[in-house]
């Protein structure tokens, strides 16, 4: 299901450039002895990233909410920095050929904070059918809330006040924050961001998984294949993510 092919980068196959038998071999013992310490974390639960993918009891309310937008709305907007975007929108590519025209809802990462790209989509993008989806952990990410406050004053002023609270979901950290403060003070629908995996973690989570079922993926499929990849890596010698790990070759290591 999950292979890794080193074969180009190990020294028989490439020559001096490559990793000697004997530096891979010792190399990998190391990362097996890792693969071990995760497996210890993994069963006692101070890991949570690990048990994730068995997890099915979130995924009914990121199908619902997804079904939502997708009937109600022709745009979603994912507006976060760094693992709060790229995990959603890595899932995302997957649903989509580049080669050809795609019907139904368009998906948007807005990622950085270039005044360019914000004005483009605002020119671009209907705001009458358009969903903003505002992710931060902390709910305090300083460009995540200055993205948030263009949008919801660019909502407000062309939909009225009132509009804003039908436009925007937040995902954040049930805690004190400033994203917290806005949707309350807007009456914005509020996710939970999973306490125990950061944002850089945070594709399998409602984090990607949201825009990944309104782009059309199954999710629960990604899952099940995500579990799959860590049952293989803590059942198996040598494992596909074990002999990828002491790559480059041995002479570039530090």
């Amino acid at each position: 299901m999950f292979t890794h092919d080193i074969s180009r980068a190990l020294e028989g196959a490439i020559g001096k450039d490559g990793a000697s038998d004997a530096d891979f071999a010792d190399a990998l013992a190391k990362a097996n002895d890792a693969v071990k310490r995760l497996d210890t974390r993994r069963k006692d639960g101070s890991l949570p990233i690990l048990a994730l993918p068995e997890r099915e009891s979130d995924l009914a309310i990121v199908e619902e909410t997804a079904a939502r937008i997708a009937h109600n709305f022709k745009a979603l907007i994912v507006v976060g920095m760094g693992g709060s975007s790229y995990g959603g929108k890595t899932l995302t590519a997957l649903a989509h050929n580049p080669f050809t025209r795609q019907a139904g809802i368009s998906l948007h990462f807005l990622d950085n904070i270039d005044p360019y790209t914000s004005n483009q989509l605002l020119l671009t993008v209907d705001l009458k059918v358009a969903m903003f989806l505002l992710v931060s952990k902390s709910g305090d990410t300083a460009e995540t809330l200055a993205h948030a406050l263009l949008l919801v004053q660019e909502v407000e002023s062309r939909l009225g006040k009132d509009a804003v609270r039908n436009h925007f979901i937040a995902i954040t950290e049930p805690r004190d924050s400033a994203l917290q403060r806005m949707a309350a003070a807007y009456g914005m629908e509020v996710l939970e961001h999973d306490t125990g995996i950061g944002g850089r973690f945070a594709a399998l989570t409602n984090v990607g998984l949201l825009p990944a079922r309104v782009a059309g993926l199954d999710i629960r499929a990604v899952r099940k294949g995500a579990a799959e990849v860590v049952r293989r890596t803590f059942a198996a010698k040598d494992s596909e993510p074990a002999r990828g790990a002491p790559l480059p070759p041995a002479k570039h290591w530090p």
